[in-house]
């Protein structure tokens, strides 16, 4: 099995799908394409000395199970040991510790670490104090960088990525990071991204702006049924309602059979999980429903990410 190959030097951390170039970010879903078909044997951190395998440290401030699992699962994989949290509430933080001092302390002991924590300066503290490769596991409202890469790899397997000319997002976009990471990844001349939410959780001006200047087409409003007969990918979100902070946003109407049945016979439904009735479970049957194909992904593309940075 031939090993992957990036012309360039590595970023520092992954925070950001901008922090990737096109380039690295082919050869990331090629060695993904080669984990997933062939196994992790061929992994070059398997080939470490006994007890010199690298360490992952896995910090996570908030809740999670498919990115947690799936980097802890990818980091074994692999030939990495793990280390790590998931209730920052019995780790020192409960006493006052400051985040920069959290992360000087944890890259003392691991060569690389994942982080997920919802607050938006933790990006900052991240590239100013920390030296070991860290990797965003959803940080803040900001972004979520690998989730992105494995949403586009999972349409990668269905179709050229390069014949989708239309994505629509639906639900809470306003506070959906994977949402964010998603569409930047996507933007591009002669695509079309259409954004439909209840008043309130629309994206802002500010983020159209920006998938403007990247040469997409963007399309803004609350009724599903006005695009949905077009597009070529359908991304579902869950309401996030663990960053409402008091506010209380009218529910959307969920995803189902009566929905699938005015979408395109090659169209995709995405959705990062968890889902609370925005998407019904009853279409989990249909073929354009990939949800689960997502999940597994995360694995390959996590271990083919890790490796990269660490060996």
């Amino acid at each position: 099995m031939e090993a992957m190959t990036i012309d360039s030097v590595h970023p520092r951390h992954i925070l950001l799908v901008d922090d990737m170039s096109a380039d690295q970010i082919k050869d990331i879903f090629v060695r993904a394409a080669q984990f997933k078909e062939k196994g992790f044997t061929s992994s070059r951190i398997l080939d470490s000395e006994p007890g010199n395998a690298p360490l992952v440290a896995l910090a996570f401030f908030e809740p999670s199970t498919r990115t947690r699992l799936s980097f802890d699962a990818a980091a074994q994989r692999i030939g990495c040991n793990t280390i790590g949290f998931d209730n920052p509430e019995l780790t020192s933080s409960a006493k006052g510790e400051q985040l920069q001092d959290t992360l000087r302390v944890i890259e003392q002991y691991a060569d690389a670490i994942v982080v997920r924590r919802k607050e938006h300066q933790t990006i900052d503290i991240i590239r100013n104090h920390v030296s070991v490769p860290v990797i965003s596991a959803g940080v803040g409202a900001q972004e979520h960088p690998t989730q992105a890469l494995l949403d586009i790899f999972t349409i990668q397997e269905h179709r050229d990525v390069d014949s989708v000319h239309h994505v629509a997002s639906y639900g809470d976009l306003v506070n959906s990071r994977t949402m964010i990471s998603q569409v930047r990844l996507l933007a591009r001349e002669g695509i079309t991204l259409s954004f439909i939410a209840p008043e309130g959780m629309q994206i802002t001006g500010t983020f159209r702006s920006e998938l403007e200047a990247r040469g997409a087409n963007v399309i803004t409003t609350d009724n599903l049924d006005e695009v949905i007969a077009d597009v070529d990918v359908l991304h579902v979100i869950r309401p996030q309602r663990e960053r409402w902070e008091g506010q209380d946003y009218n529910a959307y109407a969920p995803v189902d059979a009566s929905v699938m049945s005015s979408m395109k016979s090659d169209a995709l439904v995405l959705h990062a999980l968890p889902r609370t009735g925005e998407l019904d479970p009853e279409i989990d049957s249909d073929p354009r429903n990939v949800i689960f194909e997502q999940v597994r992904n995360g694995m390959y593309i996590r271990a083919a990410l890790l490796e990269w940075l660490l060996s």
